[in-house]
């Protein structure tokens, strides 16, 4: 085997900012064997890696979900869906609450996504219709859904999740695209943030989603210079 002993080799890391880039490199000093007939007897191996942290550029399985490109503030109660009697305007305008069109319309479309995840790729500079109505019973038999299938202990919080969690929605950031009559029936997808649902409230005209928006790391595809919404993807760049 050339000498080599089981020595272990030395490792180190470096953080590099503000790619967020970890790089670890690996050097081990062997023994030669053959070598040494050239007069080389000893000698040092090493080998290099680098990994980078960035915001996700896509994603599959996201939520029928949307909330307006902002200045998030992690760990603090949001609500995600609006009610029609939401004394705050919905942000996409009357009629619609925060709900996109993802792979067709329609309630049913809108309850499969939202309990599964949609499951296409969203990539951002997507551009994505809108979904009209409060469909609260959907809203509400989803999400329900989702809470009663997190079985960790204590179950997930702010301050405690599992990564994977039913619980946690990924959902498009958008910028508005196409504007009428007050309202936006299309919107641009601009990142991606984590939503970890604490409940669903109310029926009809005072359904809500209430919850706080998280960091998470998720499998992605990633790119430098992505807006980052709190979520992040890991890749292999050297």
């Amino acid at each position: 085997m050339n000498g080599c002993t089981s020595d272990p080799p030395q490792i180190s890391a470096h953080k590099s900012c503000p790619d967020a880039k970890i790089t670890v490199t690996a050097t081990k000093q062997v023994d030669f064997t053959f070598a040494r007939a050239l007069g080389i007897n000893t000698g040092t191996v090493s080998a290099q890696a680098s990994a980078a942290v960035a915001a996700i550029s896509s994603f599959q399985g996201a939520a029928p979900l949307s909330i307006p490109n902002q200045d998030f503030t992690f760990n603090t109660r949001y609500i995600l869906k609006q009610g029609s009697n939401s004394p705050e305007p919905s942000p996409l305008g009357p009629g619609t609450y925060g709900a996109l069109s993802l792979g067709g319309s329609g309630a049913s479309k809108y309850e499969s996504n939202l309990k599964y995840g949609y499951d296409g790729k969203l990539t951002v500079g997507d551009e994505i219709d809108t979904e009209t109505g409060n469909m609260s019973n959907p809203t509400k038999r989803a999400i329900d859904w989702r809470i009663s299938q997190c079985e960790h202990s204590p179950a997930c919080s702010p301050a405690c999740y599992e990564p994977g969690c039913p619980k946690i929605l990924i959902i498009p950031v958008y910028e508005p695209v196409n504007i009428e009559d007050g309202q936006v029936k299309r919107i641009k997808i601009a990142g991606f943030a984590a939503f970890l649902v604490e409940r669903v409230t109310g029926q009809g005209n005072e359904n809500y989603i209430e919850g706080y928006f998280i960091r998470l790391a998720v499998d992605g595809d990633s790119v430098s210079g992505a807006i980052d919404c709190g979520v992040k993807g890991v890749k292999l760049v050297q």
